[in-house]
């Protein structure tokens, strides 16, 4: 076998290797472009944690928590007291969030 032979055979493997890699990465690309804006992602998994919240605590569901031994039940996020509690804490979950502050104040910074 002849140098350039077993150069191509070296170079035919990488491309063959990188063309399943790039195949991939672009059904990866395609999948994540399907998905909706994040805030949509976040409002509609919200709404899925408080129906799952009514369901549960509408089957009686009770956990033990380990470190203090206490039951605790689940709260159903749609009564009127947790409502208001959401909306009430709002304001104070978005300024106090780090994430955001940090951002916040990053951007802030740039002239």
């Amino acid at each position: 076998m002849s140098r350039n032979a077993a150069v191509t055979d070296t170079t035919q493997k990488k491309s063959a290797e990188l063309s399943w890699l790039m195949r991939l990465l672009v059904v990866i690309e395609k999948a994540g472009n399907k998905l909706p804006h994040p805030f949509w992602l976040f409002l509609s998994l919200a709404v899925v944690v408080m129906i799952l919240s009514a369901i549960f605590s509408a089957s009686g569901l009770q956990a033990v928590n380990p470190a203090t031994d206490k039951t605790v039940t689940v709260t159903n996020l749609f009564s009127t007291e947790s409502l208001r509690e959401i909306v009430a804490g709002a304001t104070n979950n978005f300024v106090t969030f780090p994430p955001l502050a940090w951002s916040s104040s990053c951007s802030s910074a740039w002239p």
